[in-house]
Formats: C-alpha cells, sequence, structure tokens
C-alpha cells in the first residue's frame, strides 16, 4: 500500500489463506513487537506494534480466531499477551475478528469479557459490523484502556 509500511504481522505456516497485518503511515514512527511464540493457526493468529502519535503512546495489538478454533487455547494466550504488553504504559487497542457475536449473551462472550476487564478493556461497538442472510453477526470488536 503506497505511503505505508508493514509495521507487524503473523503469516500462518500450515494453513492458507490467513494472518493478520497492521500497516501504519510512513510519517508514523513504531517498532514491531514480536509475539509470534503465542501464536497458533486457527486459535490466535496475533501481531503487535508500539507507537507515539502526539505524545500518546499507544500499543496496538490486532488478533484474529477462527470459529473452529479452540476458544480456551485463545483464552490462555491472549492473557499472556496481555500480561506482557500492559506493562508497558502504553494504551492499549486490541482490534480483529474474533469470531464470538457480540450481540448475544454466551459463555464465550462472558469469558473474553471478564478477560479483558482485568486488564481494564472495554468493548466500543455496539453494533453488527456483518449481516448475513437473516442473521447478524458482530465479528470486528474494538476494545480500549480508559
Amino acid at each position: 500500500m503506497e505511503d505505508y509500511n508493514l509495521g507487524a504481522s503473523y503469516c500462518r505456516n500450515q494453513f492458507e489463506k490467513g494472518g493478520v497485518a497492521i500497516f501504519v503511515h510512513k510519517s508514523i514512527q513504531y517498532l514491531n513487537i514480536n509475539i509470534d511464540k503465542y501464536c497458533k493457526d486457527k486459535d490466535i493468529e496475533i501481531c503487535a506494534l508500539k507507537l507515539t502519535y502526539h505524545a500518546l503512546k499507544i500499543c496496538i495489538i490486532t488478533l484474529y480466531r477462527s470459529p473452529t478454533g479452540d476458544m480456551n487455547f485463545f483464552l490462555l494466550k491472549l492473557d499472556r499477551v496481555l500480561h506482557t504488553l500492559c506493562n508497558l504504559s502504553h494504551h492499549i487497542i486490541l482490534c480483529g475478528d474474533i469470531n464470538i457475536d457480540y450481540l448475544v449473551e454466551s459463555e464465550r462472550k462472558k469469558q473474553l469479557d471478564d478477560l479483558l476487564r482485568s486488564f481494564n478493556l472495554i468493548s466500543i461497538i455496539t453494533f453488527p459490523t456483518r449481516i448475513k442472510t437473516h442473521q447478524l453477526q458482530q465479528l470486528i470488536i474494538y476494545f480500549w484502556t480508559h
């Protein structure tokens, strides 16, 4: 992409057509944070970087969990990533496709919310981000610290 750098990424090792990436405008300084050791294809695909923008220190994390991914493994690794990165004294922005319908109360949603609350993270998306035939399904969830 013109005027953008690939700031951080994870590409699948065993399966095709997957992974995550963060692109950063060339005018913004950033530092890639290597968290590949937490990744497992389909269960948790994740990358991160930190940057400073107008004196605001930000850690951006993007992730993907396949609908067939192991939810317990996902939560365990996400917890470890957040323990590592929340010590950076940066604001956290977590975004991605976790394949949990946030419009419906479920055990998966509760488990994720509980984990995120333990790091002072909250969801800011309250509307469907994807519409399937006769079904609303929210796929992209954003979180931030306050």
